[in-house]
């Protein structure tokens, strides 16, 4: 059942085929007028128009052909004028065994059928030829689902086909013809693949003869462009001739012809003729094949006749240099293969060996003779590594005459592998000289410079000759000694090469000078040792009748690593006499001074305690730094006597931090002490340890500025304790630590030696630590940047229980006590220190500011004032002339006015007693000490209470 006819559709799409469905009158074809045709076939060549792709309508039982403008060059231009309209059968006959099957499964069972690159030989343009499809054939149907015709949608894919089997044969051309061995070789393997390739029967590769008749073909050709004969009938004159190959007669019963050139220079060259026994449209593709294989064996001859006419003249130099070979004086010869078998020896290796015939016999068999004298081992060493053998003045023994005994001969000579193209070893190249004359006659020479060798080895002192060029030419042991290198590195190197570190320029300035002037010269010159320490060399240089120079040296850094170190010790000593009178003075200064006041008449009893008490503390200074250089006299001479007592290391802490902590509070320094929570024990000497520990401190707190940072700190480790002392003061520089535990060593000190002390107290602490047994580090990051001295000491066991506890109680008053007045603004420290006071059995008034002090002692009489510095709205200074001011002659005549501040520079102290406050005590407060003058002020008279710090 067919669909009913439909409005004949307009077919408005632009394109030949379309307009040739609107111009064609179809009312005498078997489809009839358009109005007519179902709505399915016009629907069909609708989208068939529309397309860009390849699409053909095959329709009705008669499968009348439409197709698009995209489909066109498949069918081809002559197929087209009668094939648009007509049944498919008329437009593809030749392919139809293929394809009808397939149509037949489309149109019969309603199937789909598809092809991949489907090989067709088909008729286009005149010619049958081979081509490859990419299609599929699709069922058209009616509203009842009949197949009424089929969609054709194809795709040629003849180029890309064609470019795959061409780049195939090319690689396969190319792996047969890197196996000839030479041109004709290859061009029959060319001649071969090419006609395979090709299914063509005739190949040749050569030049071409044309005559008269095909100027027109000679035109071609010689400019480059292929000529394509189809049917060769009619063109019998055409010969070929092939210079590699016989002669040819004419071109043997072939009907197409395909001729390829090559232009070199800008004239024809070699042609590549490729013929057919039956007449053959050859394409396009035919002549890029062609062309391609035609430049391939081109290269390919181009580069097989060039390695013949190597290989010739190769040949040629090979009997050239056979013959140098053979004349050479020097003696060659070649070995092949592991067992070294002779293949080449001149005449002067044959007259070294005794003229005997060793070609073709391995090196062992040749001679004999020369077994067990290292020779074949080196032989075989080569062959196996690759690697040359070059030696100089090497003995052999030949026997060069038959029977005759060996003689004795000297050779340099060198063993040279021989390797392929692929660098696998396959002989040995020898060649050398005979020296034995030369070494005969050096060695008479060889005896006489031994002697003066032995004698030259044997100095004490470095020994050179140096020629007029400064290149040392001689050395003797010493010498190689001193220089740190081979003598074969220093020998014919200059003087400033073999000892760079003397003092350059100048001493090239000094050989030079000898040379001049032909005067000897001595001088000690700086040196540095390639690893870079630093030694001094005498050098002394005299001219030699050769015009050279003789040049002896020797290292005496020793002495004058001596002569500086007596120097230091001296320069030290003056140092040390210097900051011993310098520290003494401070002290006699006074002293004199006291001396001179005592001398004068009428001392009141104050003025006259004033000064003992100045006289005194000046000579317990003197005492202490006399009885400092008494310490280490003892220590270093082994006279000093220890204590073993086992000690507690927090208790050794303690009493340094008691002995100590007055300067650092004068100083304003904090202090941190951390001890762990067990104890540590250690054994020793509980004074000298104490004073051990004691010293560092002061260290840290002489040279830390004030209001710095100190830390001391105890660990237990590996059956050790150690004590460290950090603080955050001046630092050291490393000259200084190494040389920071030596007598008399201090830091740089500012010209007022504010400091104090003689450089002695490190060494002394150095000492007591060895002497218990235990060792004491300095560490400084640099200047500015802090210390840090850590004493490790030997740990011992101990019950903690067996040992006595320290009594730190304060003694009971023993004598009067005083009124005292306290007066701070900080109410914790006030009431603190009232109740210290208290329970040393005195009576206190505490007040919080300066005018309620002045108001209490209106109607209270005090004994001794404590005063705050730092109080508000009036300073102690002047709360204390106020105070004295006030009292007059009651209620406090005769007071002492005592200090109690957080400043403790001298300038402070200073400002104290020009305020009239007697004495100066450093936050925190030395309760202790406090105690102590307190109970002294209680004994004495009121009238000598108010005495001076």
């Amino acid at each position: 059942m067919t669909s009913p006819p439909a409005a004949v559709p307009a077919f408005n799409q632009a394109g030949r085929m379309a307009r040739r469905l609107r111009e064609h009158d179809w009312r005498a074809s078997k489809l009839g007028p358009r109005a007519t045709w179902p709505h399915s076939l016009n629907l069909a060549l609708n989208i068939c128009l529309d397309s860009h792709f390849p699409i053909a309508v095959w329709w009705g039982p008669d499968l009348v052909q439409f197709y698009n403008d995209a489909y066109q060059p498949i069918i081809g231009d002559d197929k087209d004028i009668t094939g648009f309209g007509a049944p498919a059968f008329d437009s593809w006959q030749e392919i139809w065994d293929t394809i009808g099957p397939m149509v037949e499964q489309v149109m019969q069972q309603g199937e789909a059928v598809r092809g991949e690159d489907l090989p067709l030989y088909t008729y286009r343009n005149g010619a049958l030829g081979l081509a490859h499809f990419t299609f599929s054939y699709s069922p058209i149907r009616d509203e009842t689902g009949a197949v009424l015709g089929m969609f054709t949608a194809a795709v040629e894919t003849t180029a890309r086909m064609d470019l795959e089997r061409r780049q195939a044969f090319r690689l396969k051309l190319a792996q047969e013809l890197r196996q000839m061995p030479g041109p004709e070789a290859a061009m029959q393997a060319a001649s071969l693949a090419l006609s395979d390739y090709l299914a063509a029967p005739f190949v040749r590769l050569g030049m071409i003869s044309l005559g008269e008749p095909h100027a027109a073909w000679r035109t071609a050709l010689e400019a480059g462009e292929p000529v394509r004969i189809d049917d060769l009938r009619g063109h019998a004159a055409l010969q070929s001739r092939v210079p590699e190959l016989p002669e040819l007669p004419e071109l043997p019963d072939l009907a197409a012809l395909l001729i390829v050139p090559t232009v070199e220079d800008g004239r024809a060259g070699t042609v590549l003729i490729i013929g057919k026994h039956a007449p053959y449209r050859w394409t396009d593709g035919d002549v890029l094949s062609a062309r391609e294989s035609l430049d391939q064996i081109e290269g390919v001859l181009s580069r097989l006749r060039a390695e013949q006419l190597v290989r010739q003249n190769l040949a040629t130099e090979i009997e050239r240099l056979r013959q140098l070979f053979d004349q050479a004086p020097s003696f060659f010869a070649v070995t092949q293969g592991p067992q070294h078998v002779f293949d080449l020896a001149n005449a002067a290796y044959l007259s070294l060996i005794g003229k005997r015939d060793i070609l073709g016999l391995p090196a062992r068999a040749a001679l004999p003779e020369v077994e067990g004298q290292g020779f074949f081992e080196l032989l075989d060493q080569v062959y196996a590594t690759g690697v040359p053998f070059v030696t100089h003045g090497m003995p052999v023994r030949l026997q060069r005459t038959a029977g005759a005994a060996l003689d004795e001969l000297v050779i340099d000579f060198i063993y040279q592998p021989v390797t392929d193209a692929e660098g696998t070893v396959t002989g040995i190249l020898i060649e050398g000289t005979d020296v034995t004359l030369q070494y005969r006659a050096q060695a008479e020479l060889t005896r006489e410079r031994d002697l003066s060798q032995h004698v030259l080895s044997s100095m004490k002192e470095g020994f050179a000759i140096v020629g007029a060029d400064l290149a040392v030419q001689q050395v003797n042991d010493e010498g190689v000694r001193l220089a740190q290198r081979t003598r074969a590195e220093i020998v014919g190197l200059p003087v400033a090469a073999v000892w760079p570190g003397l003092d350059g320029d100048d001493t090239d300035t000094l050989f030079r000078r000898v040379l001049a002037t032909h005067v000897a010269e001595i001088r000690d010159a700086p040196f540095a040792w390639p690893d870079g320490r630093q030694a001094w060399m005498e050098l002394r240089i005299y001219p030699s009748l050769d015009g050279g120079m003789a040049f002896f040296f020797r290292d005496i850094t020793e002495r004058k690593v001596a002569q500086r170190q007596l120097r230091d010790a001296d320069k030290r000593k003056d140092e040390f006499l210097a900051m011993l009178a310098h520290e003494l003075r401070n002290p006699l200064a006074p002293i004199g001074a006291a001396a001179d006041l005592l001398r004068m008449a009428q001392l009141d009893e104050a003025r006259l305690r004033q000064t003992s008490g100045i006289i005194t503390r000046q000579v317990k200074h003197m005492t202490s730094l006399i009885n400092d250089l008494m310490d280490v006299s003892r220590v270093t001479r082994g006279l000093i006597t220890l204590e073993h007592d086992i000690l507690d290391g927090k208790q050794l802490i303690a009493d340094a931090v008691e002995q100590t902590r007055p300067l650092i509070a004068a100083r304003r320094h904090s202090l941190d002490v951390h001890t762990p929570h067990e104890s540590a024990f250690v054994r020793g000497d509980q004074k000298r340890l104490v004073q051990v520990l004691a010293n560092l401190l002061g260290n840290a707190a002489k040279y830390t500025p004030e209001g710095g940072e100190i830390a001391l700190s105890m660990a237990v480790r590996a059956g050790q304790v150690s004590f460290t002392v950090r603080d955050n003061g001046i630092g050291m520089a490393p000259p200084l630590i190494a040389s920071v535990f030596e007598l008399f060593m201090q830091g740089e000190r500012s010209s007022d030696r504010s400091q104090g002390g003689l450089g002695i107290g490190l060494a002394l602490v150095h000492s007591l630590v060895e002497l218990h047994g235990g060792t004491v580090s300095a560490r400084s990051p640099g200047p500015g940047l802090g210390s840090e001295f850590k004493v490790v000491l030997p740990a011992v066991a101990c019950d903690v229980e067996a040992l006595p506890a320290p009594d730190h109680r304060l003694p009971a008053p023993a004598g009067p006590h005083l009124r005292i007045m306290v007066v701070d603004d900080n109410v914790d420290a006030a009431q603190m220190l009232s109740m210290f006071l208290e329970t040393a059995g005195h009576d206190v008034i505490t007040e919080h500011s300066p005018h309620a002090a002045l108001e209490r002692v209106r109607t209270e009489a005090v004994d001794v004032f404590l005063l705050d510095i730092g109080l508000p709205d009036m300073d102690g200074y002047e709360l204390a002339q106020r105070l004295r001011q006030r009292v007059g002659s009651k209620n406090g005549a005769g007071a002492t006015f005592i200090a109690i501040t957080g400043y403790g520079q001298e300038s402070d102290r200073g400002s104290s007693l020009n305020a009239g406050l007697s004495y100066h005590f450093v936050k925190p407060v030395d309760t202790l000490e406090l105690a102590r003058l307190l109970a002294t002020l209680a004994e004495k008279p009121a009238r000598l209470k108010a005495g001076s710090s």
